[in-house]
């Protein structure tokens, strides 16, 4: 009885230990005769909900995983701009999730390291598509960290590059720990006074 031309509603029946779908449009419709009715065309979509409430628990399963990560994980687009970054990404930069699409990720790095990112990518391919990399990183606050990254390219159907993904951890603990073994080692390769070491 409704005015509108068409109407679309999705119907679920419970019957028993199982659920169907239905899409049914209903169409305004004047008949031969001349008399007005309405044409009822009714789909079964059973299967088409079900893939979708799949898709919807394993994007809430995919999600759980990577925000859990205490590894940070971020994507960003061939030109750097980013798309992605999980909690501990966003943390470790002093932003929000909210923020990630404003920023690049060339926004918190030293140019040597840009350049290093730039000719990783420049070299990664569908054949050769991940690469590491150890990072110095500079955080909103000054703070300089060692971050040892995993990156992967993603693909399009003609091999060109559309996303980078990288996960990475902090390592400042350890590049600290081998700075501070270098300068010893070299204090004593170069001391004037004998040295000797023993267990």
């Amino acid at each position: 009885s409704d005015e509108k031309a068409e109407q679309t509603r999705i119907l679920r029946m419970d019957q028993y230990d199982w659920t169907q779908y239905f899409k049914v449009r209903i169409l305004n419709t004047i008949f031969d005769t001349g008399e007005k009715g309405q044409t009822i065309i009714i789909e079964d979509i059973t299967l088409e909900k079900e893939m979708e409430e799949r898709l919807r628990i394993n994007e809430a399963r995919y999600r759980g995983i990577v925000e859990d990560q205490i590894e940070m994980i971020c994507r960003y687009t061939p030109n750097g701009r980013l798309s992605f970054g999980n909690e501990a990404f966003c943390k470790s930069l002093a932003i929000s999730q909210n923020e990630i699409n404003s920023h690049s990720i060339q926004d918190f790095l030293p140019p040597d390291s840009i350049r290093q990112i730039q000719n990783a990518m420049a070299g990664c391919s569908s054949e050769n598509p991940v690469w590491d990399l150890e990072l110095e990183i500079t955080n909103p606050s000054g703070v300089h960290h060692w971050q040892h990254w995993i990156f992967r390219g993603i693909f399009d159907d003609t091999n060109t590059p559309i996303e980078f993904q990288g996960v990475g951890r902090d390592v400042t603990d350890r590049k600290r720990a081998e700075i501070e073994l270098l300068i010893k080692s070299c204090a004593i390769e170069s001391s004037i006074m004998p040295i000797s070491l023993a267990t």
